[in-house]
């Protein structure tokens, strides 16, 4: 799950000489700029004016949205009444009361744990398509081990393949895609080496301040502290620009945590994680029959899933703040989505499941660089479309066109017609800011492939331990949409997926000059970045509902002669 980490850390030119120094940046330091809510009001979606727009209707009817994600609190109290309650399942029984499959499934499902064990982290895909595509090649096609044999076994199998042996041309093209997946999965293990590397030297730094001023590591003691010319130079410039957002203790906190997460994250990039998969969940690759899992839906970290739902459909807290947008939803939660890559086959049964239990709409705040079973997938998403549900989809957190490279899981189906679902929509995020800043540095974009852009910097909502906070992502724009789309649903349950669809992208508001490419400083029309043009508003939306409600009135009937 690539947009799993909320903070984005960007490379700070001229550090650490070839490894690069890792300053924490874009979306996790603003939070003392944004004012919770913010994404609810003018600068944002507008809800409460498309509230006013629909006060005299009458009230509205529930509509159940599916969570897929890291698993979700639900006994949080700002989402209490707000959480899927399966009626045909006798809670805690040891029984599958309704014969789907699953046992004790009240709330959701989680295909990430066995009885007694959960899976938290997983591997990359790239690192787990190069580990099988390297033991198919040795151990069907005897691919030597020693490296400078390699080359040879590849020319003998070219050479038959260039006579016309299928079979020989097959061997060739599979050997070719594992250079490709192995050579990206060691950049991602370089890419988290330099990542623990900047910050270890980040800590000794603040250490070295700390003892310098006999004092805790703030604005004063930075200032005070005396650099070595060269790197120590360099770092207390980042850290005095990084100290105008965060407080000493808390920037040292973050560093510390990001360490901590890094080191592990490396030791797992050589682990089997099939093989740790098959012993905790009982299912290998490409199995995607239900039954596996368990009914624990909250998982060993719920801090992504929960503030997700919280979106959609939270309570505000006793001060008021992390409100969510419609009160009339119901939150299916399912856990397909660890801390690493989900698994195609997870990610096919829980669409599958979100549909066959009555959800309206499918929000998938995940997303990553591989698909080696898109086919699973595809198959999940037509079903959802010939059932009337909506998917919403976040489009990543990389400041990347995912028209160049896409993200998976993706509306173009590999049926080689190059076929586009029509009841998804894939969100980029917007930030609180103004003018050519509105869009978030971090999100990624296309002009084909993203279709609208939605608040997504520095969201407030509900987090585990009844706690409330902020989050930015793209993860945090498509609830947003979600929610929206329940919303509308609630008064307009008539509409199709295909319509809410066409009715959310042809009501979203167009900024009036261009913009800045996310990432960069390039001005760009909206145009070039999503398909609509614009950004998610709630109150045009309901404007564009009613009109269509109108226009399905039959017409006065002429009166008689």
């Amino acid at each position: 799950m690539e947009m799993r980490n909320l903070h984005t850390w960007s490379k700070a030119a001229g550090l650490a000489g070839a490894a690069g120094i890792w300053m924490a940046g874009a979306a996790g330091v603003m939070g003392q700029v944004a004012e919770a809510g913010w994404h609810l009001g003018k600068r944002g979606i507008r809800l409460g004016a498309a509230q006013e727009l629909l006060g005299d209707r009458p009230a509205p009817a529930k509509v159940r949205v599916a969570v897929i994600d890291t698993g979700t609190e639900i006994d949080h109290p700002g989402l209490a009444g707000r959480i899927w309650l399966n009626q045909a399942e006798v809670p805690g029984n040891g029984l599958d009361d309704d014969g789907n499959g699953y046992i004790d499934d009240v709330h959701g499902w989680s295909f990430l744990c066995g009885p007694d064990a959960d899976i938290h982290h997983e591997a990359y895909e790239s690192a787990r398509m190069a580990r099988a595509l390297e033991q198919e090649l040795k151990e069907r096609w005897a691919m030597p081990a020693a490296p400078d044999s390699v080359e040879g076994w590849k020319a003998s199998w070219a050479e038959r393949g260039e006579s016309g042996d299928w079979v020989a041309a097959g061997v060739v093209a599979l050997h070719d895609q594992w250079v490709e997946v192995s050579s990206e999965a060691a950049d991602g293990v370089q890419r988290l080496q330099e990542e623990a590397y900047a910050g270890k030297v980040m800590l000794d730094f603040i250490g070295r301040v700390e003892r310098s001023s006999g004092a805790a590591f703030d604005k004063k003691s930075l200032k005070a502290f005396r650099p070595d010319p060269g790197m120590e130079e360099a770092l207390k410039e980042h850290m005095t620009m990084m100290l105008k957002f965060y407080e000493g203790a808390t920037l040292k906190q973050e560093i510390t945590e990001h360490v901590a997460n890094v080191v592990p994250a490396l030791e797992r990039s050589g682990w089997d994680m099939d093989s740790l998969r098959l012993a905790v969940v009982g299912d290998g690759p490409g199995v995607v029959q239900p039954g596996f899992g368990c009914p624990r839906v909250e998982g060993p970290d719920a801090e992504h899933g929960t503030h997700v739902a919280g979106i959609i459909a939270g309570q505000p807290g006793s001060d008021g703040r992390g409100q969510g947008i419609s009160s009339h939803v119901e939150i299916m939660v399912i856990r397909a989505a660890p801390d690493g890559d989900e698994r195609d086959e997870d990610i096919a049964r829980a669409i599958t499941y979100a549909v066959d239990h009555g959800a309206r709409v499918i929000n998938c705040s995940f997303g990553k660089s591989r698909s080696p079973g898109k086919h699973w997938v595809d198959e999940a998403l037509m079903y959802a479309a010939s059932n009337g549900v909506l998917v919403v989809h976040a489009a990543g957190n990389d400041a990347r066109d995912c028209d160049v490279r896409p993200s998976y899981p993706s509306r173009t189906l590999a049926d080689g017609l190059e076929t586009r679902m029509n009841n998804w929509l894939e969100v980029g995020a917007s930030s609180f800011r103004r003018g050519r800043r509105v869009l978030a540095d971090f999100s990624n974009y296309g002009a084909t492939t993203v279709d609208l852009f939605a608040p997504g910097d520095e969201i407030y909502a509900t987090l585990p331990d009844a706690a409330y906070g902020f989050n930015s992502g793209t993860s945090m724009a498509a609830p947003v949409v979600s929610g929206v789309a329940a919303w509308l649903w609630g008064y307009f349950p008539e509409l199709t997926a295909n319509q809410m669809r066409d009715l959310l992208m042809a009501s979203v508001r167009k900024p009036r000059r261009s913009v800045y490419l996310p990432g960069t400083r390039d001005r760009v029309p909206m145009t070039a970045v999503c398909l609509s043009g614009g950004m998610l508003d709630a109150r045009l939306a309901a404007e564009w509902a009613l009109k269509w409600e109108e226009s399905r009135l039959p017409s006065a009937v002429p009166a008689k002669r």
